[in-house]
């Protein structure tokens, strides 16, 4: 994993320690975040030895949004261009591989259907983030994200009063933020609107306990919505 924990894939630059280790490597699972766009990765990629796997491949994109993994259904897509990827560059343990794969989509389907089953109650429910990484999640789900940021740019005055009114409108009592991206904006919107911040990270190790974590989040602020509580 190049982006390491606590690191923005919008920002971070790989350590020339870490191009030499991928110079050496037969496979790159690239997802489409924008330190891929830099002139490091457009060398990589010349490399003769080296094979660039789209991990987009197959999935209904929403515009230039990375986050697919964030949807267990688009998630499972990824994992079989995984196996499939591994399966031709090490075809003697393709058994292996797709074994595996059979293992995850299972888990996938049961995670997927725990937070339908969570989240239904609330659906066409509206929340607040800073920055847009939950659209895919909430398209499964039947919600709709509202970022304040959106293509690394803070809102203007009127964009701001618009938000902020959107989320009165809504009784929101949370405002998300990711460890990687926070922004003084975020909390001075949350502040405006009498909300708290609360961590959801799309970038956490554990993705099946992460996705979990956020339907309950999620739930929590929706409940508190209902009740108006602040």
């Amino acid at each position: 994993v190049l982006v390491q924990p606590g690191e923005s894939p919008a920002t971070y630059m790989p350590t020339d320690a870490q191009v030499t280790s991928l110079m050496r490597a037969t496979l790159y699972f690239r997802i489409g975040v924008p330190f891929e766009k830099g002139p490091w990765f457009a060398a990589v990629s010349k490399l003769e030895r080296l094979t660039i796997v789209d991990l987009r491949k197959g999935v209904a994109m929403r515009g230039d949004d990375p986050h697919i993994w964030l949807s267990p259904r688009l998630l499972s897509i990824q994992a079989r261009t995984v196996a499939d990827a591994m399966s031709r560059v090490d075809p003697s343990h393709r058994a292996d591989y797709l074994a595996n794969l059979e293992k995850v989509q299972a888990s996938l389907v049961s995670l997927d259907s725990r937070i339908r089953l969570q989240l239904e109650p609330f659906s066409g429910r509206k929340f607040f983030v800073f920055h847009p990484s939950w659209g895919y999640f909430a398209n499964d789900y039947g919600l709709e994200q509202v970022a304040i940021e959106s293509g690394g740019r803070e809102p203007s005055d009127s964009e701001l009063t618009a938000l902020q009114k959107q989320a009165r409108q809504a009784s929101a009592t949370t405002v998300f933020v990711q460890p990687q991206i926070q922004g003084r904006g975020a909390r001075a919107f949350a502040e405006a609107i009498g909300a708290r911040l609360e961590i959801l990270d799309p970038l956490a190790a554990d993705v099946g306990l992460n996705l979990l974590q956020t339907a309950d989040k999620l739930v929590q602020a929706f409940l508190e919505e209902q009740h108006g509580e602040r």
